[in-house]
Protein backbone atom coordinates (compact mmCIF):
# COMPACT_ATOMS: atom_id res chain seq x y z
CA UNK A 1 0.00 0.00 0.00
CA UNK A 2 1.22 3.64 -0.98
CA UNK A 3 2.35 5.43 2.26
CA UNK A 4 0.92 8.69 0.37
CA UNK A 5 -2.70 7.19 -0.11
CA UNK A 6 -5.20 8.25 2.49
CA UNK A 7 -8.97 7.34 2.61
CA UNK A 8 -11.68 10.42 3.94
CA UNK A 9 -14.86 9.01 5.67
CA UNK A 10 -17.47 11.38 4.73
CA UNK A 11 -21.22 10.96 7.10
CA UNK A 12 -23.67 13.36 6.23
CA UNK A 13 -25.87 13.80 9.13
CA UNK A 14 -28.90 15.82 10.14
CA UNK A 15 -30.78 14.39 13.59
CA UNK A 16 -28.76 11.48 13.62
CA UNK A 17 -29.23 10.89 17.38
CA UNK A 18 -30.86 7.13 16.70
CA UNK A 19 -27.81 5.74 15.07
CA UNK A 20 -24.63 8.16 15.02
CA UNK A 21 -22.85 6.67 18.12
CA UNK A 22 -22.84 2.67 17.16
CA UNK A 23 -21.59 4.60 13.37
CA UNK A 24 -18.92 6.21 15.06
CA UNK A 25 -17.89 3.17 17.59
CA UNK A 26 -17.62 0.87 14.02
CA UNK A 27 -15.40 3.60 12.74
CA UNK A 28 -12.86 3.23 16.12
CA UNK A 29 -12.38 -0.74 15.38
CA UNK A 30 -10.70 -0.09 11.73
CA UNK A 31 -8.47 -2.29 11.01
CA UNK A 32 -5.83 -0.31 8.24
CA UNK A 33 -2.41 -0.52 7.39
CA UNK A 34 -2.61 3.79 6.27
CA UNK A 35 -2.23 4.58 9.95
CA UNK A 36 -2.09 8.24 10.07
CA UNK A 37 -3.76 8.72 6.38
CA UNK A 38 -7.40 8.44 7.22
CA UNK A 39 -10.11 10.69 8.61
CA UNK A 40 -13.31 10.86 9.57
CA UNK A 41 -15.66 14.22 8.47
CA UNK A 42 -19.21 14.05 10.26
CA UNK A 43 -20.91 16.85 8.02
CA UNK A 44 -23.37 18.24 10.60
CA UNK A 45 -26.47 19.29 8.03
CA UNK A 46 -28.00 21.11 10.53
CA UNK A 47 -29.34 18.94 13.15
CA UNK A 48 -30.97 20.27 15.86
CA UNK A 49 -31.26 17.39 18.48
CA UNK A 50 -28.10 15.69 20.53
CA UNK A 51 -26.35 14.71 17.49
CA UNK A 52 -23.63 16.66 18.40
CA UNK A 53 -23.63 16.33 22.17
CA UNK A 54 -23.32 12.34 21.35
CA UNK A 55 -20.36 12.65 18.70
CA UNK A 56 -18.55 15.09 20.94
CA UNK A 57 -18.88 12.95 24.31
CA UNK A 58 -17.24 10.16 22.19
CA UNK A 59 -14.31 12.71 20.87
CA UNK A 60 -13.49 12.60 24.47
CA UNK A 61 -13.55 8.82 25.26
CA UNK A 62 -11.97 7.65 21.80
CA UNK A 63 -8.35 8.58 21.18
CA UNK A 64 -9.34 7.50 17.11
CA UNK A 65 -11.93 9.87 17.12
CA UNK A 66 -9.67 12.62 18.91
CA UNK A 67 -7.11 12.47 16.31
CA UNK A 68 -9.24 11.08 12.57
CA UNK A 69 -12.49 13.12 13.82
CA UNK A 70 -13.68 16.71 12.31
CA UNK A 71 -17.23 17.79 12.97
CA UNK A 72 -18.06 20.14 9.48
CA UNK A 73 -21.01 22.54 9.59
CA UNK A 74 -23.01 22.49 6.70
CA UNK A 75 -26.42 24.89 7.08
CA UNK A 76 -28.14 24.47 3.49
CA UNK A 77 -30.00 21.41 4.29
CA UNK A 78 -29.79 18.70 1.49
CA UNK A 79 -27.75 15.41 1.14
CA UNK A 80 -25.89 16.75 -1.79
CA UNK A 81 -24.96 20.14 0.15
CA UNK A 82 -24.08 17.88 2.75
CA UNK A 83 -21.73 15.94 0.42
CA UNK A 84 -20.13 19.29 -1.09
CA UNK A 85 -19.36 20.29 2.04
CA UNK A 86 -17.57 16.86 2.63
CA UNK A 87 -15.88 16.57 -0.88
CA UNK A 88 -14.47 20.41 -0.30
CA UNK A 89 -13.07 19.88 3.35
CA UNK A 90 -11.62 16.27 2.68
CA UNK A 91 -8.00 15.91 3.24
CA UNK A 92 -7.23 12.34 0.89
CA UNK A 93 -7.43 11.27 -2.63
CA UNK A 94 -10.16 8.65 -1.77
CA UNK A 95 -13.50 10.02 -0.56
CA UNK A 96 -16.10 7.38 1.30
CA UNK A 97 -18.97 8.04 1.85
CA UNK A 98 -21.02 6.91 4.78
CA UNK A 99 -24.78 7.05 5.79
CA UNK A 100 -25.10 7.99 9.65
CA UNK A 101 -26.90 4.45 10.03
CA UNK A 102 -24.35 2.29 8.16
CA UNK A 103 -22.28 -0.11 10.27
CA UNK A 104 -19.22 -0.39 8.32
CA UNK A 105 -17.01 -3.46 7.86
CA UNK A 106 -13.64 -3.68 10.10
CA UNK A 107 -11.96 -4.08 6.78
CA UNK A 108 -13.77 -0.64 4.96
CA UNK A 109 -10.85 1.56 4.75
CA UNK A 110 -8.23 -1.13 3.82
CA UNK A 111 -10.24 -2.65 0.93
CA UNK A 112 -11.46 0.65 -0.26
CA UNK A 113 -7.77 2.05 -0.67
CA UNK A 114 -6.92 -1.57 -2.32
CA UNK A 115 -9.10 -1.30 -5.20
CA UNK A 116 -7.99 2.67 -5.71
CA UNK A 117 -5.10 1.70 -5.94
CA UNK A 118 -5.45 -1.06 -7.97
CA UNK A 119 -7.58 0.24 -10.46
CA UNK A 120 -6.73 3.73 -11.22
CA UNK A 121 -9.37 4.05 -13.69
CA UNK A 122 -12.07 3.92 -10.89
CA UNK A 123 -13.82 6.95 -10.10
CA UNK A 124 -16.20 5.25 -8.08
CA UNK A 125 -16.99 1.86 -6.22
CA UNK A 126 -19.51 0.37 -3.71
CA UNK A 127 -20.47 -2.64 -2.20
CA UNK A 128 -22.57 -5.22 -0.78
CA UNK A 129 -25.18 -3.44 1.72
CA UNK A 130 -26.82 -5.65 4.61
CA UNK A 131 -30.01 -5.35 6.50
CA UNK A 132 -30.34 -5.84 10.37
CA UNK A 133 -32.28 -8.14 11.92
CA UNK A 134 -35.46 -7.21 11.73
CA UNK A 135 -38.14 -8.85 13.40
CA UNK A 136 -41.09 -8.09 12.26
CA UNK A 137 -40.65 -6.87 7.72
CA UNK A 138 -43.16 -6.22 5.97
CA UNK A 139 -44.21 -9.35 3.61
CA UNK A 140 -43.15 -6.75 0.32
CA UNK A 141 -39.64 -6.22 2.15
CA UNK A 142 -37.65 -8.59 0.32
CA UNK A 143 -39.19 -7.42 -3.08
CA UNK A 144 -38.53 -3.85 -2.53
CA UNK A 145 -35.40 -4.11 -0.43
CA UNK A 146 -33.37 -2.34 -3.24
CA UNK A 147 -35.42 1.00 -2.35
CA UNK A 148 -33.81 0.84 0.93
CA UNK A 149 -30.23 0.38 -0.29
CA UNK A 150 -29.73 -3.38 0.60
CA UNK A 151 -28.45 -5.65 -1.28
CA UNK A 152 -25.61 -7.01 -3.89
CA UNK A 153 -25.66 -4.30 -6.55
CA UNK A 154 -24.03 -6.83 -8.90
CA UNK A 155 -23.53 -10.85 -9.64
CA UNK A 156 -19.91 -11.01 -9.02
CA UNK A 157 -16.98 -7.86 -8.37
CA UNK A 158 -15.74 -6.18 -11.27
CA UNK A 159 -16.48 -2.73 -13.43
CA UNK A 160 -20.08 -2.19 -13.92
CA UNK A 161 -19.81 0.99 -15.46
CA UNK A 162 -21.73 -0.08 -19.17
CA UNK A 163 -24.20 -2.48 -17.35
CA UNK A 164 -25.59 -1.03 -14.01
CA UNK A 165 -23.76 2.28 -14.52
CA UNK A 166 -23.78 3.26 -10.77
CA UNK A 167 -24.04 2.40 -6.66
CA UNK A 168 -25.76 3.34 -4.22
CA UNK A 169 -24.87 6.79 -1.61
CA UNK A 170 -24.51 4.63 1.05
CA UNK A 171 -20.99 2.94 1.29
CA UNK A 172 -20.29 4.93 -2.17
CA UNK A 173 -16.68 6.01 -2.38
CA UNK A 174 -14.77 8.20 -4.87
CA UNK A 175 -11.70 9.51 -5.92
CA UNK A 176 -10.64 13.10 -5.43
CA UNK A 177 -9.14 13.50 -8.60
CA UNK A 178 -12.15 12.47 -10.38
CA UNK A 179 -14.54 14.69 -8.72
CA UNK A 180 -12.16 17.59 -9.14
CA UNK A 181 -12.05 16.74 -13.20
CA UNK A 182 -15.97 17.39 -13.61
CA UNK A 183 -16.16 19.39 -11.30
CA UNK A 184 -13.51 21.80 -13.43
CA UNK A 185 -15.58 20.93 -16.34
CA UNK A 186 -18.78 22.76 -14.54
CA UNK A 187 -20.61 19.59 -12.59
CA UNK A 188 -23.34 20.76 -10.38
CA UNK A 189 -25.64 18.57 -8.70
CA UNK A 190 -29.47 18.88 -11.18
CA UNK A 191 -30.99 16.98 -8.49
CA UNK A 192 -30.74 17.77 -4.39
CA UNK A 193 -31.69 14.36 -3.36
CA UNK A 194 -33.14 14.24 0.49
CA UNK A 195 -34.08 17.36 2.15
CA UNK A 196 -34.43 16.85 5.80
CA UNK A 197 -37.55 14.47 5.66
CA UNK A 198 -38.52 15.02 2.59
CA UNK A 199 -37.50 11.45 0.11
CA UNK A 200 -36.16 12.42 -2.84
CA UNK A 201 -33.83 10.50 -4.32
CA UNK A 202 -31.34 9.99 -7.35
CA UNK A 203 -28.07 12.69 -6.35
CA UNK A 204 -25.61 9.57 -5.61
CA UNK A 205 -26.61 7.89 -9.19
CA UNK A 206 -26.59 11.34 -11.10
CA UNK A 207 -22.70 11.69 -9.36
CA UNK A 208 -21.48 7.99 -10.65
CA UNK A 209 -23.31 9.29 -14.15
CA UNK A 210 -21.41 12.33 -14.43
CA UNK A 211 -18.19 10.58 -13.77
CA UNK A 212 -19.26 7.69 -16.69
CA UNK A 213 -19.75 10.50 -18.95
CA UNK A 214 -16.05 11.69 -17.99
CA UNK A 215 -14.78 8.67 -18.72
CA UNK A 216 -14.28 7.06 -15.31
CA UNK A 217 -15.67 3.41 -14.58
CA UNK A 218 -17.61 2.82 -11.55
CA UNK A 219 -16.61 -0.40 -9.75
CA UNK A 220 -18.46 -3.21 -7.89
CA UNK A 221 -16.84 -5.26 -4.75
CA UNK A 222 -18.41 -7.86 -3.01
CA UNK A 223 -16.44 -7.78 -0.01
CA UNK A 224 -16.93 -4.07 0.69
CA UNK A 225 -20.15 -4.27 3.12
CA UNK A 226 -21.68 -2.61 5.41
CA UNK A 227 -25.13 -3.07 7.76
CA UNK A 228 -27.88 -0.67 6.51
CA UNK A 229 -29.11 -0.31 9.80
CA UNK A 230 -32.81 1.03 8.52
CA UNK A 231 -35.05 3.35 10.62
CA UNK A 232 -38.46 1.07 11.04
CA UNK A 233 -40.14 4.05 10.69
CA UNK A 234 -39.53 3.76 7.28
CA UNK A 235 -40.78 -0.02 6.76
CA UNK A 236 -44.68 1.03 6.01
CA UNK A 237 -46.03 1.14 3.18
CA UNK A 238 -47.35 4.69 2.84
CA UNK A 239 -43.06 5.78 3.53
CA UNK A 240 -42.48 2.87 0.14
CA UNK A 241 -44.99 5.45 -1.73
CA UNK A 242 -43.49 8.67 -1.19
CA UNK A 243 -39.83 6.93 -1.96
CA UNK A 244 -41.60 5.95 -5.36
CA UNK A 245 -42.55 9.52 -5.91
CA UNK A 246 -38.52 10.49 -5.19
CA UNK A 247 -36.88 7.81 -7.09
CA UNK A 248 -39.72 9.10 -10.18
CA UNK A 249 -37.92 12.47 -9.70
CA UNK A 250 -34.44 10.86 -9.67
CA UNK A 251 -35.14 9.14 -12.81
CA UNK A 252 -36.39 12.32 -14.44
CA UNK A 253 -32.97 14.04 -13.37
CA UNK A 254 -31.04 10.95 -14.39
CA UNK A 255 -32.75 11.05 -18.15
CA UNK A 256 -30.11 14.14 -19.76
CA UNK A 257 -27.10 11.89 -18.62
CA UNK A 258 -28.72 9.28 -21.14
CA UNK A 259 -29.33 11.14 -23.30
CA UNK A 260 -26.31 13.10 -23.85
CA UNK A 261 -24.92 9.44 -24.53
CA UNK A 262 -26.80 9.50 -27.72
CA UNK A 263 -27.41 11.38 -30.48
CA UNK A 264 -29.83 14.29 -30.23
CA UNK A 265 -32.98 13.54 -31.26
CA UNK A 266 -36.44 15.38 -30.95
CA UNK A 267 -38.09 12.89 -28.40
CA UNK A 268 -35.87 14.18 -25.90
CA UNK A 269 -37.12 17.62 -25.21
CA UNK A 270 -38.81 18.00 -21.74
CA UNK A 271 -41.95 18.53 -22.96
CA UNK A 272 -42.23 15.02 -24.75
CA UNK A 273 -40.78 13.13 -22.05
CA UNK A 274 -43.49 15.28 -20.29
CA UNK A 275 -46.40 13.57 -22.64
CA UNK A 276 -45.41 10.14 -22.58
CA UNK A 277 -45.56 10.33 -18.77
CA UNK A 278 -48.83 12.20 -18.45
CA UNK A 279 -50.10 9.71 -21.43
CA UNK A 280 -49.24 6.87 -19.47
CA UNK A 281 -50.53 8.28 -15.95
CA UNK A 282 -53.68 9.12 -17.72
CA UNK A 283 -54.03 5.26 -18.97
CA UNK A 284 -54.43 4.56 -15.33
CA UNK A 285 -56.77 6.55 -14.66
CA UNK A 286 -59.12 4.59 -12.53
CA UNK A 287 -55.97 2.93 -10.48
CA UNK A 288 -54.86 6.69 -9.93
CA UNK A 289 -57.65 7.57 -8.74
CA UNK A 290 -58.68 4.49 -6.43
CA UNK A 291 -54.66 4.61 -4.78
CA UNK A 292 -55.71 8.10 -3.67
CA UNK A 293 -58.68 6.61 -1.79
CA UNK A 294 -58.15 3.62 -0.81
CA UNK A 295 -54.56 2.02 -1.30
CA UNK A 296 -53.49 -1.67 -1.11
CA UNK A 297 -50.33 -2.68 0.81
CA UNK A 298 -48.29 -4.92 -2.08
CA UNK A 299 -50.08 -3.37 -5.16
CA UNK A 300 -47.17 -2.32 -7.64
CA UNK A 301 -49.44 -0.45 -9.28
CA UNK A 302 -49.45 2.18 -7.01
CA UNK A 303 -46.01 2.51 -6.34
CA UNK A 304 -45.45 2.53 -10.59
CA UNK A 305 -48.14 5.56 -10.08
CA UNK A 306 -46.47 7.35 -7.48
CA UNK A 307 -42.82 7.19 -9.97
CA UNK A 308 -44.76 8.21 -13.00
CA UNK A 309 -45.75 11.34 -10.74
CA UNK A 310 -42.57 11.90 -9.35
CA UNK A 311 -41.35 11.91 -12.83
CA UNK A 312 -43.60 14.29 -14.37
CA UNK A 313 -43.33 16.77 -11.10
CA UNK A 314 -39.53 16.79 -11.90
CA UNK A 315 -39.89 17.40 -15.56
CA UNK A 316 -42.55 20.85 -14.96
CA UNK A 317 -40.27 22.16 -12.41
CA UNK A 318 -36.78 21.92 -14.71
CA UNK A 319 -38.95 22.96 -17.93
CA UNK A 320 -36.40 25.71 -18.28
CA UNK A 321 -33.17 23.98 -17.39
CA UNK A 322 -33.70 20.26 -18.63
CA UNK A 323 -32.83 20.38 -22.36
CA UNK A 324 -30.00 22.56 -21.24
CA UNK A 325 -28.65 20.38 -19.03
CA UNK A 326 -28.93 17.93 -21.52
CA UNK A 327 -26.65 19.96 -24.13
CA UNK A 328 -24.04 21.24 -21.18
CA UNK A 329 -23.32 17.65 -20.18
CA UNK A 330 -23.15 16.58 -24.13
CA UNK A 331 -20.76 19.41 -24.46
CA UNK A 332 -18.43 19.51 -21.59
CA UNK A 333 -18.36 16.09 -19.65
CA UNK A 334 -18.56 14.11 -22.86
Amino acid sequence: MKTNLGVSIIICSHNSERIIEKTLRTLIKQKTSLRKNWEILLIDNRSDDNTLKIAESLIAESKVLKSKLRIIKENKLGISNARLRGLRSAKYEILSFIDDDNIISQNWIETVASIMERHPEVGACGGQNKAPRITKKPFWFEKYKECYAIGKQATKSGDITLSRGFVWGAGMSIRKKAWEEINKRGFKFFLTGRVGNKRSAGEDSELCFALRLAGWKIWYQSDLVLVHDIDLNRLNWNELRKMFRGFGVGRAGHDPYFFAEKAPKFSQHWYIQALIVLINILKKTDQFILSRFKSVEGNNDELKIEHKIGHLIFLLRKRSKFDKWTNYLRTNLL
